[in-house]
């Protein structure tokens, strides 16, 4: 089975009157799968050309031993039993992919092999940017999932085990803090919105794996919450922050009970601590009169590497996380947003060349 075109065919039925385009032939010949131009689809009988509805989505296809394969419109594709003798679903359907292309008035982008193998062609992420594996050898490998259109990414964040994405998605270039929160499981390719009020970014995944701690901002305040990684539960609250700030960050710091996030401080980028269990407000960690930002502490909660401007220019640099320890340049030439690896042996960051940097440590 696959498509057997887009050609018109006069038919009677369905309201309200529209386009019917065939997209499968039925076994026996004698009626044919149409999606229509209002995403609903269903069987034209072609001797008396009465049509009836099967559904919502697009581009349905019959396959042995008796099932339709379908697109819903947010590019899932559902199979489900279908009497081929009263051409009715005879059963529930379920999910096989996401992240199909297509819709119901265009030829289908995906088709089965005779033993049951679906080939399709994924949705393009129509975003600016993209996510993508990057290896120490340089090669680079894009992740594809269906991404929303339209989005910008606003903070990136791997779970423990490296198999779950947590992304901020701002709609546009404008508005820092216009965006939700979304979980990419990277294994399947399938993603899911975890917040669903236009305010949320720049997510940080808890040490332990279950939740999500993130910036939120309604109206004129701003605010580190936390969600539960599955979705389940409300968000809550962890600790405002200062109004007229620079949009700011938030990191979970060692075993997650507590965290470092910049703000406005001495300047209008500084980096806080945060212990819920015995602090009212974020207390200074790295608050100067220069432009500190992207904080990033070790694994183990020890250390802290972040960005700062008291060069001249923006460096990485290191401290102890307990303030009063001596600060040590990471990079020499131009440097940003710096990341620690799952050891804690070693740190990556942006040098200014546009080239991704490792630095190695030694910590003993």
């Amino acid at each position: 089975p696959g498509s057997a075109g887009s050609d018109a065919i006069p038919v009677d039925g369905g309201d309200p009157p529209g386009l019917f385009l065939v997209s499968d032939v039925l076994p026996g010949s004698t009626a044919v799968l149409v999606g229509r131009t209002n995403d609903t689809f269903g069987v034209v009988d072609l001797g008396s050309g009465h049509y009836d509805e099967l559904g919502v989505g697009g581009v349905p296809v019959y396959t042995e031993p008796g099932h339709l394969v379908f697109r819903r419109g947010d590019g899932t594709l559902v199979v489900r039993p279908f009497d081929i003798g009263t051409r009715t679903f005879s059963g529930l359907g379920r999910a096989t992919a996401t992240g199909v292309s297509g819709s119901s008035t265009r030829a289908s982008r995906f088709s089965l092999a005779g033993e049951g193998t679906l080939l399709y062609a994924p949705i393009e992420s129509s975003t600016e940017e993209a996510l993508a594996w990057a290896d120490e050898s340089g090669r680079v490998e894009a992740i594809r999932w269906a991404a929303p259109p339209g989005r910008d990414y606003d903070g990136v964040s791997l779970d423990p085990t490296g198999t779950r994405v947590a992304m901020g998605l701002r709609a546009g270039t404008e508005g820092f803090f216009e965006g939700d929160l979304w979980v990419l499981d990277l294994e399947t390719a399938a993603g899911f919105p975890l917040t669903r009020d236009g305010a949320s970014v720049r997510p940080s995944w808890s040490p332990s794996g279950d939740r999500i701690a993130y910036i939120s901002h309604v109206g004129e305040t701003s605010a580190a919450r936390w969600i539960a990684a599955d979705g389940s539960g409300a968000s809550e609250h962890i600790v405002s922050l200062p109004a007229g700030s620079a949009p700011p960050q938030v990191q979970w710091v060692g075993d997650g009970n507590s965290v470092v996030i910049r703000a406005g401080g001495a300047s209008i980028r500084s980096i806080f601590q945060f212990d819920p269990d015995r602090d009212s407000v974020p207390r200074p960690l790295v608050d100067t009169e220069f432009m500190e930002v992207d904080p990033s502490p070790s694994p183990d909660g020890a250390w802290l590497a972040y960005q700062s401007s008291r060069s001249g220019r923006s460096e990485v640099y290191l401290q102890p996380y307990e303030p009063g320890g001596a600060i040590t340049p990471i990079s020499a030439e131009g440097g940003s947003r710096p990341r620690w690896s799952r050891g804690g042996d070693a740190i990556y960051f942006q040098g200014d060349d546009g080239f991704l940097w490792r630095a190695s440590l030694d910590l003993s």
